[in-house]
């Protein structure tokens, strides 16, 4: 099933006694989510798309796996490749959105990383979907 961040931290809120109990796809299988919350209101977005037609909506912060590394939106470049469950795809496109959005924050138990609309990508900030278990 496929959630927006956003919808963790709504259902963690009203059902504190569920926090460690849902899980959310990485590349080493699925893994708990310790904690959910909101972590920046109106924040600046930027909108990162790859090759393949994957979009990533994010922070200027938010760290994405490229070139065996975890490296800041704000630092990628065109034609830098993004590991993705699919391999590595080509960034084709960045773009900062006028409008701000609330970010939000998850964090994975062992591995701190999940897959964020099949983009690898680092506990934290983020307005895009996932799938979890």
């Amino acid at each position: 099933m496929q959630v927006d961040l956003k919808d963790i931290v709504d259902f963690y809120s009203q059902h504190p006694e569920e926090i460690g109990k849902i899980e959310v796809n990485t590349r080493y299988g699925f893994k708990t989510i310790e904690y959910a919350d909101l972590s920046a209101h109106n924040s600046n977005v930027i909108e990162v798309t790859l090759e393949s037609g994957i979009s990533l909506f994010t922070s200027p912060e938010h760290l994405l796996w490229s070139n065996n590394n975890w490296t800041p939106v704000n630092s990628l470049s065109i034609g830098q490749l993004v590991l993705t469950e699919q391999g590595e795809k080509p960034v084709i496109g960045l773009r900062t959105l006028t409008e701000k959005e609330d970010m939000y924050d998850l964090q994975v138990a062992d591995v701190h990383e999940f897959y964020a609309n099949g983009v690898v990508s680092h506990n934290s900030t983020l307005i895009s979907a996932i799938c979890y278990g």
